[in-house]
């Protein structure tokens, strides 16, 4: 007998600007994160974590922070 393996998610709406700094800090990670970008206007952050600005804290393994502009 064959395992199925489904995959869902809850679609949590932001504003556009939240969604396109999210989307321009995980391009400018790289190629690790392509597969977080699904149908046009949802990214999987399974794993990821969403912190408020300016305190710039995040755990030592992360692999990307975003800089105040």
């Amino acid at each position: 007998m064959a395992r199925t393996h489904t995959y869902t998610y809850v679609v949590v709406e932001i504003s556009k600007r939240a969604f396109d700094e999210i989307r321009a800090a995980l391009e400018r990670a790289g190629d690790a994160y392509r597969d977080h970008f699904h149908e046009e206007g949802v990214i999987d952050m399974h794993g990821l974590a969403v912190a408020i600005r300016p305190s710039h804290r995040y755990h030592r393994r992360s692999r990307i922070r975003v800089e105040e502009r």
